[in-house]
């Protein structure tokens, strides 16, 4: 444990000139960081026509205020609001478009579906009615008639999850049919982690992942936790007695400074004093370092993109622990019960 601690702290960054800014990189991180870059730095094209709209950063900042101490179960119930779609080797998804709701029949139309992933393409395993009551009629004729209304887009979010009352996902799934027949199938994720620290903090131990946990939520905790043992290194040593403080993560849109792909908000406490603005001031330099694409978009049911990341800061002798709310709010919810 002490080998692989000090493993860790001894992360080295250094800075570089990039487009006029100086940007973070990852030394001894540098091949995970390549690794990454390589399947995730891409943009989504088509889903950017689907999810046309962005949760703003005072949309996320009143989400906190509201929601940072509510714990809810995660996941969507099957035969909810949405159709689901099962997978057997991983987590399932929720269906946000589902081509039922472009059937020419009323009846069907009121319908809810689950499908099964089979291979990349995907049929319906079973429909229950407006009453919840199963119609394996309706699944046999739906199967067999598929070009007849199987069109368009169809459009899921793989093991979405309440994060400060919006539902996200960072894995979203576009699949295009024409006449019943699959002719694109693009998937917003090709490595199924939130962002570059929670893949580099699995992938830099081996750790195998087991089948049944492949969701998007693996690695958050670990990959918080070397964000903050990476600040650690390039920080100072405080004096002062242990410091916690909440902030809000968030990508740059608004024009106001263009060197920055990553910004920091401080959400509590709401009178800080000055060495809680200072650790804000210090750590907020160094997201705004980071590259671009660190941290990957949620999507939301709404149609929506969050960039935000909600994490509280506690900084003592030992140095920087950053643990993210979602995390922080599954633990509290799992305590109650």
């Amino acid at each position: 444990m002490k080998t692989e601690l000090f493993t860790i702290m001894s992360v080295c960054l250094f800075t570089a000139e990039m487009y006029g800014q100086k940007i973070t990189s990852f030394s001894f991180l540098q091949d995970k960081w390549n690794e990454y870059q390589q399947q995730e730095m891409f943009e989504p094209t088509d889903f950017l026509r689907i999810f046309k709209d962005r949760v703003s950063v005072e949309e996320m900042k009143e989400a906190f205020a509201k929601y940072k101490n509510y714990t809810v179960q995660q996941g969507i119930a099957d035969y909810g609001e949405y159709d689901v779609v099962q997978c057997l080797a991983g987590a399932n998804s929720t269906m946000i478009v589902s081509p039922l709701q472009r059937h020419p029949k009323k009846e069907i139309k009121d319908c809810h579906a689950v499908w099964h992933e089979y291979g990349s393409d995907i049929v319906i395993k079973d429909v229950k009615d407006r009453n919840g009551t199963s119609r394996k009629d309706y699944v046999e004729k739906l199967n067999k008639e598929r070009s007849n209304w199987l069109n368009g887009d169809v459009v899921t979010l793989k093991h979405p999850c309440w994060y400060m009352g919006v539902v996200v996902s960072a894995d979203p799934r576009l699949y295009i049919y024409d006449k019943g027949k699959l002719v694109c199938d693009e998937s917003g994720s090709k490595l199924h982690y939130p962002d570059f620290f929670s893949y580099a903090s699995i992938h830099r131990r081996g750790t195998m992942r087991l089948a049944g946990h492949i969701d998007w939520t693996y690695g958050m905790s670990s990959g918080a936790l070397l964000l903050g043992k990476m600040h650690s290194m390039e920080s100072a040593t405080y004096a002062f007695p242990e410091k916690t403080f909440s902030v809000l993560l968030h990508a740059c849109h608004d024009g106001k400074d263009e060197n920055s792909a990553y910004t920091l908000e401080l959400l509590e406490p709401e009178k800080a004093d000055k060495a809680v603005l200072h650790l804000f001031k210090d750590f907020k330099n160094t997201v705004e370092r980071l590259p671009a694409n660190a941290f990957k978009a949620y999507y939301t049911t709404d149609f929506r993109i969050m960039t935000g990341r909600y994490y509280r800061v506690t900084v003592n002798k030992c140095g920087w622990l950053v643990e993210d709310y979602f995390e922080l709010n599954k633990v509290r919810m799992l305590a109650q019960k």
